[in-house]
């Protein structure tokens, strides 16, 4: 089984690549030379990473556990832009007087390529970090995904027309005999509950997972949810800027890169959660990603609105616009960044990590103290103190190597040249 489905899989990952490739290459013929050339390269280049990265993990996964249903759904983002091998039938701007086999092929897989991105995700979350779900409570949700995908692939495969949104256009389905009425407002609001329904449950059986799992899956699910809120957020934020494009002066393309760049992510966190090869200290990024993604919102809106405020001052003064005005803006985020940090850092640490932010103000103060000790029974003592205080473990011993002398071994160590027990704390078992 695994040979078979190793080589199935790197197969899968082959085919990507050649659609990828494919798709690049038309692209860049079709190009013109321009001002924004270099950039619409590098977005089309980060753009047709996405799929290439989800069939390589996927076949990385399907190499190493066959069993793991993850694996195989990172193929269905991978193959979701594989109309790119097909010609661009929503481009059309008028029916062709004959339609070939491969447009209306291209038609078909139009209509239905997005079930690619959307369902895989739902099941992924179901699924995690295992390949099951968290009980056979759960199975109803991998069942309500696919008979939701095998009704819509029905009705748009044997819908009597063909739809061209982008040109208002209806094309006559040679071996449709469904009523395009089927699908009309009723099934909509159907598949748009059926939609909520499977986004709830799935989210809320990774939540229960979470609860529920031991500390190395933990680390895991917490991998999936990181990445997953990182593509969220620049998704958030590609949104805004396209939105307001004409306000705020950086180029849309960038954040889309970035964006693109995210969604790549998810896959690799995937990777390192399943296979589990080598697992970081996620805490520590997701911390960090908190602080910093804290402060630069911060500094951003204290830049913008320190200038829309000087040069609004400016203005009604009668003044011109200054450049001053940008000098004094980054004097500004210079000397606030490092108080900013510190502050932000401290609220993040207290919310999230009070566990850990009450420890390290244990270590600092013992520290702080600890030069001015000179008193060997009381540092003992403050040592198990704190040591309690911040690890908490079940039982404590601190062992102190005997001072030799000459003469013979002290009568308070149980062997000759071991370290002496000071204070114990609970049962027989030491840490």
């Amino acid at each position: 089984m695994k040979p078979k489905a190793s080589w199935l899989a790197w197969a899968f990952f082959g085919l990507v690549c050649v659609g990828v490739t494919h798709g690049w290459v038309y692209e860049l013929s079709i190009l013109k030379p321009g001002t924004e050339f270099m950039m619409l390269v590098i977005e089309l280049i980060v753009s047709g990473l996405i799929p290439v990265v989800f069939a390589f993990v996927g076949a990385l996964i399907v190499s190493r556990q066959p069993n793991n249903l993850i694996g195989w759904l990172l193929f269905g983002p991978a193959f979701a832009g594989f109309g790119s091998l097909l010609p661009d039938v929503q481009s059309w701007t008028s029916l062709p007087p004959q339609v070939t086999w491969s447009e209306y092929l291209g038609l078909w897989l139009s209509g239905w390529s997005w079930l690619l991105l959307i369902f895989p995700i739902f099941l992924i979350m179901l699924l995690f970090p295992t390949g099951r779900p968290p009980s056979p409570r759960w199975n109803w949700v991998g069942y309500l995904a696919l008979g939701m995908v095998a009704v819509f692939l029905f009705l748009n495969t044997f819908d009597n027309t063909f739809s061209i949104e982008a040109a208002g256009l209806e094309l006559p389905n040679p071996i449709g005999f469904i009523p395009s009425t089927w699908s009309g407002p009723v099934f909509l609001a159907f598949w748009s509950a059926g939609l909520l329904v499977l986004a709830v449950s799935s989210v809320t059986s990774l939540v229960i997972r979470y609860r529920r799992a031991a500390p190395l899956e933990r680390e895991q699910i917490k991998w999936l949810v990181f990445t997953c809120g990182l593509f969220g957020s620049f998704y958030a934020v590609t949104v805004i800027f396209f939105t307001f494009s004409g306000l705020i002066l950086i180029d849309t393309s960038i954040v889309g890169v970035l964006t693109f760049l995210a969604m790549t992510a998810i896959p690799v966190s995937i990777a390192i959660a399943i296979l589990r090869y080598r697992l970081w200290d996620i805490d520590v990024l997701i911390r960090r990603t908190l602080v910093y993604g804290a402060l630069t919102l911060t500094l951003a809106l204290v830049y913008f609105g320190s200038v829309v405020l000087m040069e609004s001052l400016l203005t009604a003064a009668g003044g011109p616009r200054s450049a001053v005005v940008t000098v004094i803006s980054t004097l500004l985020i210079a000397a606030l960044f490092n108080p900013l940090r510190k502050r932000i850092q401290n609220d993040i640490d207290r919310r999230f990590y009070r566990k850990k932010y009450d420890a390290e103000k244990i270590v600092a103060a013992f520290g702080m103290g600890l030069r001015e000790k000179v008193d060997l029974d009381n540092l003992q003592i403050q040592i198990m103190s704190v040591v309690e205080e911040t690890l908490q473990p079940e039982n404590l011993s601190l062992w102190l190597r005997p001072v030799r002398r000459p003469g013979p071994e002290p009568a308070t160590s149980r062997f000759p040249g071991q370290p002496t027990p000071i204070s114990t704390r609970g049962g027989s078992e030491n840490r």
